[in-house]
């Protein structure tokens, strides 16, 4: 796949820079060449800043689970434990699913306050 990524990419910059350079004048050409060059350069760094960052890091799924989940394991990123208001999962499970066997809610549950501690919990 990152194979074939990198192949549309390469056929990609040099035809929407003959495409668009086609559009001007003959002495432009280089002009627009350099522009489709350069945009091109810069939304690659601007994927690697922001796009890989966000894509690859488990640090925007936010799970919790009553029942355990191998298929997580390895994939995210487990970071603690329902010490408070676990009386709330059991409630989350048991919404209306958008369908039979899928885990997606018909509406959003929105949890108004959460709070991380860092270390170990004792009770």
């Amino acid at each position: 796949m990152l194979t074939s990524t990198a192949l549309v990419l390469l056929m990609s910059v040099p035809a929407l820079a003959l495409f668009y350079g086609g559009l001007v004048r003959s002495k432009n050409m280089l002009s627009v060449l350099m522009q489709v060059f350069v945009t091109f350069c810069l939304i690659a760094v601007l994927w690697v800043i922001y796009g890989y960052s966000i894509a690859f890091t488990g640090g925007s799924q936010f799970f919790i689970t009553e029942k355990d989940t191998p298929w997580l394991d390895g994939r995210h990123s487990v970071f603690g434990k329902v010490v408070e208001g676990a009386d709330l999962i059991p409630k989350i499970t048991r919404v209306e699913k958008v369908a039979e066997g899928n885990d997606k809610p018909k509406v959003d549950i929105v949890l108004k306050k959460v709070t991380i501690s860092r270390g170990t919990y004792k009770k």
